[in-house]
């Protein structure tokens, strides 16, 4: 059976969706809602037998609100999922088949950026100190950034190719089914509560490939994110990731020198500016020869990470109007480019 463990903040109209796909799991023995943001009230739960609302009182961070839903788990399995998710049929089924198969201690399924399944998205960045000097060195070397482009599309096609599951570094906790008595069979909390917000996924991770066990992508499990819904908790999302991947630097990496970051400046790529859009541009058709080609947006002139669309020859490229509508404002990079 699986434990499940939503954290809310101000996610409340995404939960109801979310809640019917878990309960509608025959595998699902419970879901416990930790309400970071106190705007859930019991009686918005009644008619859910088997979902226990948590309220602290305050945000306690994402990390700290599981551990605190950690003493009302009985289940051998626990799925870590993010209100911005929604089940397609079968993903829970098949992640906890590949775990049981395997005896993976963490498994996640593939995700998708809208219900029509065009928009693929990537697999966790994680992080390492290695891919921290390549964005660093990427931000200022043309020659850096097209390498490490180039590695993220061999990471990114073979993360997409696989038919069976398969070793992953990394898995996203937007939605991680994990083993609840090898999480907590250690000297500490299931999630490390240094972490506020982002990177308890990444640490979690390194605490199996530490562990040397195994952590698997399961093709056959799928899921919509929506990604980035909640509203940023004072601090800005940029803000927010910094200080976590420095816990996460102080945790892994104590005492290493970070001069890198310090020096050069800036390249700038050739791209045209579309401005300012509140609805998605329209794009010409695909130039991408005989082959199918790829239509891909990041937040970053690298593409290092992005989500990606497959195109047929001349298909043109589309992006969905809710789609765009659910984007926090921001600069965002588009490119096309064949196989």
């Amino acid at each position: 059976m699986i434990d499940c463990v939503v954290v809310n903040y101000h996610t409340a109209a995404l939960l109801p969706g979310l809640l019917d796909d878990l309960l509608g799991e025959p595998a699902v023995a419970g879901v416990v809602v930790v309400d970071n943001s106190g705007e859930l009230e019991p009686a918005m739960f009644a008619d859910r037998q088997r979902v226990l609302l948590l309220r602290p009182g305050s945000n306690l961070g994402f990390a700290a609100a599981v551990n605190l839903a950690v003493p009302h788990l009985t289940s051998e399995y626990v799925l870590l999922v993010n209100p911005d998710i929604r089940l397609f049929p079968g993903c829970l089924p098949a992640l906890l088949a590949a775990a049981r198969d395997s005896g993976a201690v963490l498994t996640g399924p593939r995700f998708y950026w809208d219900a029509g399944k065009r928009f693929r998205l990537p697999p966790s960045l994680g992080a390492c100190g290695w891919l921290d000097f390549a964005q660093e060195a990427a931000a200022r070397s043309r020659l850096d950034a097209e390498h490490l482009s180039f590695y993220w599309q061999l990471r990114f096609a073979r993360f997409w190719e696989q038919e069976e599951p398969f070793a992953e570094p990394f898995l996203s906790g937007a939605c991680l089914l994990v083993d609840r008595p090898w999480a907590l069979g250690h000297d500490g909390p299931l999630l490390d509560p240094r972490f506020f917000l982002y990177y308890e996924d990444t640490d979690l991770s390194s605490r199996a490939a530490f562990a040397g066990r195994l952590q698997l992508c399961v093709p056959a499990a799928e899921a919509l994110h929506y990604y980035d819904q909640s509203p940023p908790p004072g601090k800005s999302k940029a803000a927010l990731m910094v200080a976590a991947h420095e816990r996460f630097k102080e945790k892994y990496y104590p005492g290493m020198e970070w001069s890198f970051a310090a020096s050069g400046a800036a390249w700038q790529p050739v791209a045209e500016d579309l401005g300012e859009l509140q609805v998605p541009p329209v794009l010409s058709p695909a130039g991408v020869g005989n082959d199918r080609g790829y239509f891909e947006i990041g937040i970053n002139p690298v593409f290092v990470p992005c989500a990606q669309a497959v195109l047929a020859p001349g298909e043109v490229p589309v992006i969905p109007p809710e789609l765009w509508a659910r984007q926090a404002p921001g600069i965002y990079y588009g490119r096309l480019r064949d196989s």
